[in-house]
């Protein structure tokens, strides 16, 4: 039976990436930024969409809807009326 790194890589084993100790701790250093970055970006898109949310329920509610200022028209006329 083959090797399992030869079933993963259909060229053989001579074409993996072989990496040192040292090199995996190098990175693993280069790669920590980005990943705590990625964190960061996520939690704040996080909090930006519970306060999205919490501000369209508050206007679906009722509590934040704007003053609207409408004009009534004359009593007799009932021709513009949009439910006749």
């Amino acid at each position: 039976m083959k090797n399992s790194a030869s079933l993963l890589c259909p060229w053989g084993e001579s074409f993996l990436p072989r990496l040192s100790p040292g090199s995996t701790d190098i990175l693993i250093a280069a790669l920590a930024p980005a990943y705590l970055l990625g964190l960061l970006v996520s939690r704040t898109l996080g909090d930006g969409l519970d306060q999205l949310g919490y501000l369209s329920e508050q206007i679906l509610q009722g509590r934040r809807l704007p003053i609207l200022n409408i004009h009534e028209h004359p009593s007799g006329d009932s021709s513009s009326s949009p439910n006749s």
